[in-house]
């Protein structure tokens, strides 16, 4: 695949914040460590602007709520017209008709072969209104690259997608251990939890099908189990964080529940990690999230429901609740904390799988699309590259 070290890739991620701008950054490093030249154009306001990096970013898209967009569309097409890329991947559109709009406009600026990263199958919010529109985004693709069996074949489905065009390689973090100098005792005190305790953490986006109510509901039954327990809970709670107060509700006047609920940015999204002793994923219904992953990383146990472990071949310190209900969360978090009984804290992983195995799944859709394969080429092309996390 020499030829690949002459091609330019462009990587589009027009939010700059949360789990898509991570994982974006973990891809775009991983290809440039691998000798490719890689340029990311996202926001002005981008969160992981101070990490080190191998790759160039570019921040052109405009701070969220901003609609000047003829401007930004402008700046982005003529920087692409003199990159002249191999590659355009989209990560993430500010909506569909504004993405639809960028993406015919960028394919005038040059002849690059076009894939997409749908992080989410339709968005969380005002997915039904704009269904024809994402599915001219979805047909204009050369080439999708997704996270699980799951998305793959609901983009097939809904959109009647080729499932031929659509790869399915693991969403996968990595960070440099420059990022994280201090131990988990080190990152409690940093965050305000209780230092000694047992730390039960749920961490991202809260809404009905995270299951958070019913974590909430199976934690006396902790407790009672394991009285040093704690429940940390970090994330925004539904649109503007309009859930938070039923959840305050929720945990009452229970010290041992620690809310932290808000938009959590990447540097203390690590130190939660750092600090728990199990992570949940007690979801009601399948979610394209990295969180048990992300745990395993840092050699965190963690909990999840059938609905979160789809993906997950790696089993390993991962305990399964046979529902979503309180009772089987209790049951499989309490084996989760005794589990680590007599045990040292877990350290991150980030040394593995490793940036190449990162990279290698985007890298084999691109070196059949760069050499013209046809698309049923692009179907099994990452599926081998397993890199847990």
């Amino acid at each position: 695949m020499g030829f690949m070290q002459k091609q330019t890739i462009v990587m589009l991620e027009a939010s700059g914040h949360g789990k898509i701008c991570h994982s974006t950054f973990s891809l775009c490093h991983a290809l440039a460590r691998n000798g490719y030249d890689v340029t990311l154009i996202t926001s002005r306001d981008y969160e992981l602007d101070e990490l080190p990096r191998s790759f160039d970013v570019l921040k052109l898209f405009p701070c969220k709520g901003s609609y000047l967009f003829p401007w930004y569309f402008y700046l982005i097409f003529r920087k692409i017209r003199a990159l002249k890329p191999g590659i355009l991947h989209f990560q993430w559109f500010p909506s569909a008709t504004l993405g639809y709009a960028l993406l015919k406009l960028l394919k005038l600026a040059c002849r690059a072969r076009l894939v997409y990263t749908p992080h989410n199958v339709v968005p969380h919010r005002k997915r039904f209104s704009s269904m024809a529109t994402w599915a001219r985004i979805y047909r204009e693709m050369d080439a999708i690259i997704v996270h699980s069996q799951y998305a793959k074949m609901a983009i097939a489905d809904i959109f009647e997608v080729d499932t031929a065009r659509i790869t399915v390689t693991p969403e996968t973090f990595l960070f440099d251990d420059s990022v994280i100098d201090y131990d988990a005792m080190e990152a409690r005190r940093r965050l305000n939890l209780p230092v000694e305790a047992r730390v039960i953490l749920f961490f991202g986006y809260i809404n009905h099908s995270k299951g958070v109510d019913q974590l909430i509901a199976a934690f006396p039954a902790i407790q009672r189990a394991v009285p040093g327990a704690a429940l940390a809970l970090a994330g925004s709670a539904g649109e503007n964080g309009s859930g938070a107060e039923t959840l305050r509700r929720a945990a009452g006047d229970n010290r041992n529940i620690i809310l932290d609920l808000r938009y959590i940015p990447f540097k203390r999204m690590l130190m939660y990690f750092m600090a728990a002793d199990v992570v949940t994923a007690p979801y009601r219904k399948i979610c394209q999230s990295p969180i048990i992953k992300l745990a395993r990383a840092f050699g965190k146990a963690a909990v999840a429901t059938p609905m979160a472990v789809e993906d997950c071949d790696d089993r390993e310190g991962v305990f399964i609740a046979s529902s979503a209900g309180a009772e089987d969360i209790a049951s499989a978090v309490i084996m989760a904390l005794r589990s680590l009984e007599g045990k040292r804290e877990g350290a991150p992983r980030a040394a593995h799988p490793g940036w190449s195995e990162i990279a290698s799944g985007a890298r084999n859709v691109y070196a059949a699309l760069l050499d013209g394969e046809p698309a049923g080429m692009f179907s099994g092309a990452a599926s081998a590259d397993r890199a847990g996390y």
